[in-house]
């Protein structure tokens, strides 16, 4: 049995006699389409340090049920919550927090109350830097009630539009959490906000637009997709384009291939290698042919690219 099960609006969670995880969301009511949050906070009580390691999500999970007690769908397949935490170093008396995205798993297509149950647990570690290393796993679960409420765009606009700027923050675990909570949105507005910051006219968009198009691959909705498509072919800034490039090979977007190939004939190298790196990733075969006319490209860079694509495609 897993220790620690509670039942209120925060869940405090004694794990040892050191160490305390608080669970709640972050907020009373969510906004239907935004992410819902659940915090986690852990706090070291005793009077020695405990190098704590990320809150380890292949065993973090989530389901809930309605008012009525009907289960809510889960999304499949049902993938694992990352945190993005790097090993913290909780001193005797301070504290570690981190947020993870319920709906990320959990299917909330109405506005109401919910019962959610979640199931953790978190690495700790002494003498992290010798060995033998004395590692403890602590397992601990719960159950809260979440609050959605119907909302209007602007209401929900407002909301996606704090991440969207959090994506420009030079912390990266800032910026990774804002990504994905990009992607478990309103999809429809998270696409439409998206796009809107890719044809922005934001003097930083290069330092963050690979971020961006991450989220719409993620997304992966039709809507998404063809945004991820024009940004590559349409788009005025040359490192949005390599990053919708990049992503649609790194994601393996079949239907980017008519695009990719038009790609290959672009005027400046950049693009002609990107888009075979991409059509590399997707492993298309039937872009052998227009591969093989690349092997001749006047570029260097973009004709040892073809010569290393076509061998992928080539070699079964």
């Amino acid at each position: 049995s897993i220790p620690g099960i509670a039942s209120s609006s925060e869940n405090v969670h004694k794990l040892s006699d050191e160490l305390t995880s608080t669970v709640s969301f972050e907020k009373d009511e969510y906004l239907l389409g935004e992410p819902i949050t659940l915090k986690i906070h852990a706090e070291n009580c005793g009077p020695n340090s405990i190098d704590i390691g990320e809150l380890i999500t292949e065993y973090f999970d989530f389901s809930a049920k309605d008012k009525e007690g009907q289960a809510i769908k889960s999304h499949k397949p049902p993938a694992q919550i990352s945190l993005h935490s790097l090993i913290n170093t909780t001193l005797a008396g301070a504290d570690y927090n981190d947020v993870v995205f319920v709906n990320k798993l959990v299917n909330f297509q109405k506005p109401g109350t919910y019962d959610v149950f979640y199931k953790g647990c978190l690495y700790t570690w002494k003498n992290f830097l010798e060995k033998p290393q004395e590692r403890k796993i602590f397992q601990f679960s719960g159950n809260l009630k979440l609050k959605i409420r119907k909302s209007s765009d602007s209401q929900l606009d407002k909301v996606l539009r704090t991440y969207l700027e959090m994506i420009k923050s030079d912390n990266d675990h800032i910026v990774k959490r804002a990504s994905q909570a990009l992607t478990v949105s309103d999809a429809d507005q998270a696409v439409k906000l998206l796009k809107e910051s890719l044809n922005g006219n934001d003097e930083m968009l290069p330092a963050y637009c690979s971020h961006l198009t991450w989220a719409l691959a993620k997304i992966g909705t039709e809507k998404a997709i063809k945004t991820l498509i024009d940004t590559s072919k349409n788009s005025n800034n040359d490192k949005v384009r390599i990053a919708a490039i990049e992503e649609l090979g790194r994601w393996h977007i079949k239907d980017a291939v008519p695009t990719l190939v038009e790609l290959l004939y672009n005027e400046k190298p950049v693009f002609r290698s990107k888009a075979l790196e991409a059509i590399g990733d997707i492993r298309d075969k039937s872009c052998i042919p227009n591969v093989e006319k690349m092997l001749n490209d006047p570029d260097v860079n973009v004709k040892n690219t073809a010569i290393k694509v076509h061998k992928l495609l080539t070699t079964d």
